[in-house]
């Protein structure tokens, strides 16, 4: 466990210092989250609960621009046979890659706060569902974010990744959507609902934790980073 931890821990270093040395995915994710906030705002009769609805569509860009290049620029720059070959478990490598795009994703949400704590100034909101809101958009950054490293692993250039993610997450987003539109059995209905991104991410906006909402997005997170690691082992012995 503790070289699981510490191999992790140097893996998230070295991307947290090149993501910061070009920040051009932070710029890109403070900027769809400024995009969708600054017109609700504005708006004649702002509702914090705008704001929210707005991020499960700016999650379609947000999550791409930061995880395009997670393995796709290690093998353009031709250093994944480096780390494939130190002596570093695989999950070491998948989580710590993983725990460096979360930081920047992070960072991006608290750079954005401002946005949400302007809307107090305007409308009354309740601590409560602020907290909830933030915990939900923490949990939904998670999930969104291991897709897009776990589909970064396939790819060489930054575009197919990127076009993926994107393309993947609005199907994720839109999902429970589906139903509205066309008769479906009752099962695949159900399916279809309980797998769409914003419709969990509903029920934070709401002030309500779910239990099954957390666990939702912690698995789907856990369960895409078990997969890259997984996919690096095949690579590492192949």
């Amino acid at each position: 466990m503790k070289r699981l931890v510490l191999g992790a821990l140097a893996v998230c270093g070295k991307d947290l210092g090149a993501l910061v040395r070009s920040p051009s995915a932070l710029v890109a994710a403070i900027a769809s989250l400024v995009g969708v906030g600054v017109p609700v705002l504005f708006a004649n009769q702002p509702r914090f609960s705008d704001y929210w609805a707005a991020i499960p569509a700016a999650m379609t860009v947000i999550a791409p621009a930061l995880t395009m290049g997670v393995w796709a620029d290690e093998r353009k720059a031709g250093t994944e046979s480096f780390l494939l070959a130190a002596p570093v478990p695989e999950l070491s490598l998948s989580l710590g890659k993983f725990l460096a795009v979360y930081a920047v994703y992070l960072s991006s949400i608290a750079l954005t706060l401002v946005i949400p704590l302007s809307f107090s100034a305007l409308v009354p909101v309740e601590p409560g569902i602020l907290v909830s809101t933030l915990f939900g958009l923490a949990l939904f950054g998670a999930a969104a974010l291991a897709l897009g490293q776990l589909i970064s692993g396939f790819a060489r250039g930054n575009l197919v990744p990127f076009l993926a993610t994107a393309a993947l997450i609005a199907v994720l987003v839109s999902a429970h959507l589906v139903p509205r539109a066309i008769s479906l059995p009752g099962l695949l209905e159900r399916t279809l609902v309980s797998v769409s991104f914003a419709w969990r991410f509903a029920s934070f906006a709401r002030g309500v934790v779910d239990v099954a909402d957390v666990a939702f997005f912690a698995l789907s997170a856990a369960a895409m980073v078990l997969l890259d690691a997984a996919r690096l082992s095949s690579r590492r012995w192949a």
